[in-house]
């Protein structure tokens, strides 16, 4: 448990550091629009057009990048990792076995009752697909839920597994 807390620690401390700085590396330090008294007088003289341009979009869309790629690493790597952590805790297995990749898809393996060599399947093409839908309705059945709750694992993995590894 400590290990989880420490992790949401280090990751939200990257986070808020990137969210901080600027595209370039450096802080971010707002910066007067207007800052020559020359620049005000050339601005009121012009006449008034459309503020935003299609370069200024991109460019505001390339600044919010870095927020929706850590966004996404959150939705896609963290969540998942931390739900098989307590889902693996849940089995009696230990959690830390969820950070290793091909590790963690033999103790899914051995929570299931499958041997180990079943891995293989995975590198078969239309095959693995089949085989890891059977394996989530396994995981569903062994946890006490029905086998259609193993679909929504397959295709909502954190959202039902997570139900199943903090329930009560």
């Amino acid at each position: 448990m400590k290990a989880i807390k420490l992790l949401f620690i280090g990751l939200f401390t990257v986070l808020f550091c990137q969210l901080s700085f600027a595209g370039n590396g450096s802080p971010s330090v707002s910066t007067p629009v207007f800052s020559t008294a020359k620049a005000k007088t050339e601005v009121s003289k012009s006449p008034t057009k459309k503020q935003s341009s299609p370069k200024g979009f991109f460019k505001r869309i390339k600044e919010k990048s870095v927020e929706l790629n850590w966004l996404g690493f959150i939705i896609g790597i963290f969540i998942p990792v931390v739900t098989m952590w307590k889902l693996f805790e849940k089995a009696d297995i230990p959690g830390w076995w969820s950070l290793i990749p091909i590790g963690s898809m033999i103790m899914y393996l051995k929570i299931i009752d499958k041997k180990w060599t079943n891995i293989f399947w995975l590198l078969v093409p239309i095959a693995n697909i089949i085989f890891l839908i059977i394996w989530d309705m396994d995981m569903a059945e062994h946890f006490g839920k029905e086998r259609l709750f193993g679909l929504g694992i397959f295709f909502l993995f954190s959202i039902f597994a997570g139900l199943i590894a903090w329930e009560a």
